[in-house]
């Protein structure tokens, strides 16, 4: 194997990584929006969050395992509950915008991001990788035994999460709901706790990527934003009416920045990453699978 196609493969391994990262966050967003046609630019938050908690919890001598599920748990029902109580559903029932509640989670994350730096203070945290250090090589390739967990549990939370959706009866009512709430509440749907569920949902993927992705970066409180714009990027590339696009699109995003940043340069990964997201916006603006699960209605 050259050298030449050996640093390609190695630039997508690395994309693969962070992509898979971005589709958990895509797929949060994505979960909200079709309940509540709102951007939640808290989401970011929820992975910082993730990976302090769980840095926290690494510190009291908890075990891997029940670190995790514990700071997922955490976030998910304790702060992604709260979100939609007192952040979303307040708006949501005196009909105000969806542009105006967008705007109120932005500032939601900045309260996050205060709260954060009063806990954990300003300088980045970082725990042990959960395998041990040692990098596995193959066929030239190097890849973090962190980067194996982070692509398994990416690859379970994906299909855990579509397989609520299409086969428990509380998903099929989400479903209801985000496809065309007058008609479900018409079934009897209550679409405030659907609300819940989705906030609820999209807190413990945000959760599971901070805890996951620590290990191998760091925990910063100001990275939030940088999560919430590329998670929205590969949402709106993949189709923010399907939950499937999150795959596609997050993906795609690390993809992107990773062989740009490696073939071109660091600085040019954005503008790659915003040119192919207008390039879709032209070509098919409902995004890449929209359409295949149907959408708002």
């Amino acid at each position: 194997m050259t050298m030449g196609l050996t640093y390609i493969l190695q630039l997508i391994l690395t994309g693969i990584t962070n992509g898979s990262i971005y589709v958990l966050i895509s797929l949060g967003i994505i979960i909200v929006f079709k309940c509540t046609n709102v951007i939640n630019f808290a989401q970011g938050e929820f992975v910082v969050l993730g990976g302090f908690i769980f840095y926290t919890a690494s510190l009291l001598g908890l075990p891997v395992p029940i670190a995790f599920i514990l700071t997922v748990l955490f976030i998910g029902f304790v702060l992604g509950s709260a979100v939609g109580l007192f952040g979303l559903r307040p708006y949501l029932l005196k009909n105000i915008p969806a542009g105006v509640i967008t705007l109120a989670t932005l500032g939601l994350s900045m309260v996050l991001k205060m709260v954060m730096i009063l806990l954990w203070g300003k300088m980045p945290v970082r725990v042990p990788a959960w395998s041990g250090e040692n990098t596995i090589r193959f066929f030239g390739l190097s890849i973090q035994p962190q980067a194996v967990w982070v692509l398994g549990i990416t690859a379970v939370a994906f299909v855990l999460v579509l397989l609520f959706l299409e086969k428990t009866l509380l998903g099929k009512s989400f479903r209801a709901v985000s496809e065309n709430r007058t008609y479900a509440r018409l079934l009897g749907i209550n679409s405030s706790n659907m609300l819940i569920v989705a906030t609820i949902i999209s807190a413990m993927l945000g959760a599971i990527a901070g805890a996951a992705i620590t290990p191998i970066s760091y925990a910063v409180y100001d990275f939030g934003l940088t999560y919430t714009i590329n998670g929205f990027i590969a949402a709106v590339l993949g189709g923010l009416n399907n939950p499937k696009g999150a795959l596609y699109g997050g993906l795609l995003i690390g993809l992107l920045s990773s062989l740009s940043a490696g073939l071109i340069g660091a600085s040019f990964s954005d503008i790659v990453v915003v040119v192919a997201l207008l390039a879709v916006l032209i070509i098919k603006p409902t995004g890449l699978v929209a359409g295949v699960s149907g959408g708002r209605k």
